[in-house]
Order: C-alpha cells, then sequence, then structure tokens
C-alpha cells in the first residue's frame, strides 16, 4: 500500500506541478495505478488519500509562540452575540455590554489558575487573546491591566492547555482560522 501512496503522491505532485491537472493529466496518471477490472477498494482509499492530503494543505497551523487566533464568522449577522455565546459555552462569563470587544471575567482553571480572554471583533472576524496566571495574580475584574497583575499572555506551544480553550472558543465560532503575534 505504501508503494501506492507514494506512487499517487508523485503523480499528483507532477501533473499540478506541470500545470495539467485542468488537461486530464491527473485523471490519465490515475488510470494508471488504478485499474477499474481489479479492486474497488483501491479507489475508496485513493479518493480517502487524496482528499485528506487537500484538506491538511488547506488548514493553516500555530507557529510556537503565536498569541492570537482569528477568525471569519461563518455567519455575519449578530457578531456579538454568536462570540458572547461561544466564551459561555466554554465556561467563560463575559460582560453583558455589547460592542466590539467581548471581554471575560477571569475564569478559574485546571484548578491553580485563571484566565481571561479578549474577542476584538473587525468587519467579519474576531481575534482571540487571552492571559493566565495565578490565583494569588489578584485577577477580579474586568477592568485590571492583565500586563500590571502578574500573568502570562496565552501563547500556542504544544502542551499548553489554556492556548486549547481558546481554540475550543475559535472552533464555535468559524472555520477559517489563523494565527499570528
Amino acid at each position: 500500500m505504501q508503494g501506492l501512496q507514494y506512487a499517487v503522491w508523485r503523480s499528483c505532485i507532477l501533473c499540478v506541478l506541470k500545470g495539467v491537472v485542468t488537461q486530464g493529466g491527473a485523471i490519465n496518471r490515475l488510470r494508471h495505478f488504478y485499474n477499474p477490472k481489479h479492486d474497488k477498494m483501491k479507489l475508496f482509499l485513493l479518493v480517502n488519500v487524496l482528499l485528506l492530503t487537500c484538506s491538511c494543505f488547506a488548514q493553516t497551523k500555530p507557529k510556537k509562540d503565536d498569541t492570537k487566533i482569528t477568525i471569519v464568522f461563518a455567519d455575519t449577522t449578530n457578531k456579538w452575540l454568536q462570540a458572547k455565546h461561544a466564551f459561555i459555552r466554554e465556561g467563560f462569563q463575559v460582560e453583558d455590554i455589547p460592542g466590539d470587544i467581548v471581554k471575560t471575567y477571569p475564569r478559574s482553571f485546571a484548578n491553580v489558575g485563571l484566565v481571561l480572554a479578549t474577542g476584538t471583533i473587525s468587519g467579519n472576524t474576531i481575534t482571540l487573546t487571552g492571559y493566565y496566571g495565578f490565583k494569588l495574580a489578584n485577577l477580579t475584574g474586568l477592568d485590571i491591566d492583565p500586563a500590571k497583575a502578574n500573568t502570562i499572555r496565552i501563547s500556542y506551544y504544544k502542551a499548553s492547555k489554556t492556548w486549547k480553550l481558546l481554540m475550543n472558543v475559535a472552533n464555535r465560532l468559524g472555520s477559517q482560522i489563523t494565527y499570528g503575534n
């Protein structure tokens, strides 16, 4: 099976590089690897491999130390309310003042700290950022300055639980997600 996958990958990449996908070049090359008289399972596996490959290349992945998640709203009606509900579903309490910024109250997280998140709406996108700190960091309200409250900005790294919390909110808001600093 490995040889077939490699051959399909190589064939598709060569076709794309040569620019013959629209001229049927990819189809002709794939017929070389699949004969309809044989097993239908090969075709099924081939289609799945191609679909998975396309979906993997279409998504961006966060880089280490990214601190912002930007999401394009799937539905652009009442964006503030959508963001509010996404935060609430992840266990945050949200300031109830509609506007361009969705602020959360500090949320207890992992029995040792607090998480504070913010969503800034601009056009049809929302940018999520956040901070976390220990309970002793005196995070008690919305009007705090996280930079002065002995907190750490939420950033991406492989084992970050706070980043996963922001990603859960992002996934509730839309599917077009990008990352940045």
